[in-house]
């Protein structure tokens, strides 16, 4: 029971940190603004009212931009902050365990992303509701994104772990968010317009599910519009099952690589042991 409360405490830390900052509020504004534009108009902005249809294709495509932003925006100073301050190494000699910290860690943004984005799920939800959409699709579209969100911030953890550097660590951030968001989708798209879609399924699959984004794409897809997913991800016969397994994998093993990289550069100093100066 020591280590949950040890955990807990760490997380409401970290959540009173980021919420006495502006950060959440203007986070949470621009993906409320975003969602409102989004979920009224749709990304292409056609004329006259969207449908549910179109406007649940605009949700998911927004998810991919703000979550993956937000996460790491929230998450890239978690650990860094702590090396800084030395308090990293204080929880660890006062007997808190690595893991421990971690998953506090993990909690805590976890909830602070996920009072981020509600602003903007409310507006989601209400421009749905308006377009014919039913609960019972945006609940799944929240499941799914709740899913999302987990391996973001653990990605988020594992880049906060990587350097004492805080421009590497920036770098790193604003990298990951291009090349999950961006360079994977070009890389796939290109490959199949050099070789005029001839790919072999392994590779094509490989890539889309490699990637995060391309998995919760494929899941979501799979899920609201499965006739749809061969012509528009080019994904062939891979389902919900790998790109649930896929996402499972990026929540869990960069958790275990940001421990093992902790493991490596911790030095503890055990402060109790310490007599004051006289």
């Amino acid at each position: 029971m020591e280590p949950l409360r040890a955990a807990l405490h760490i997380a409401a830390k970290e959540m009173s940190a980021h919420l006495r900052s502006w950060w959440i509020v203007i986070m949470g504004g621009v993906c409320a603004l975003l969602s409102g534009l989004i979920g009224t108009y749709g990304f292409s902005f056609a004329a006259g009212p969207a449908g549910a249809e179109s406007v649940l294709v605009s949700l998911l495509h927004l998810q991919l931009y703000i979550v993956p932003l937000l996460g790491l925006l929230l998450a890239y100073d978690a650990v860094l902050g702590e090396r800084e301050s030395g308090m990293f190494d204080l929880h660890l000699s006062l007997g808190v365990s690595r893991w421990t910290f971690l998953i506090g860690k993990w909690i805590g943004l976890y909830v602070c992303l996920a009072i981020a984005v509600a602003p903007g799920m409310l507006l989601q939800v209400y421009a749905f509701h308006v377009a014919g959409g039913g609960a019972g699709t945006f609940a799944a579209l929240l499941l799914y994104c709740g899913i999302l969100a987990s391996a973001i911030v653990s990605t988020g953890l594992l880049i906060s772990s990587c350097s004492l550097n805080r421009g590497t660590v920036v770098s790193l951030a604003i990298g990951s968010w291009i090349v999950l968001v961006v360079l994977l989708d070009f890389l796939v798209i290109g490959l199949l317009s050099a070789t005029g879609g001839d790919v072999p399924d392994w590779l094509v699959n490989g890539l889309i599910l490699v990637n995060p984004l391309g998995s919760y794409r494929l899941l979501t897809y799979a899920h609201f519009f499965p006739e749809q997913v061969e012509p528009l991800l080019h994904v062939r016969s891979v389902g919900v099952v790998a790109a649930l397994l896929m996402l499972g994998l990026w929540v869990t093993v960069p958790m275990l690589l940001a421990g093992r990289r902790l493991r490596s550069i911790h030095r503890p100093v055990d402060y109790r042991s310490q007599s004051p100066a006289l």
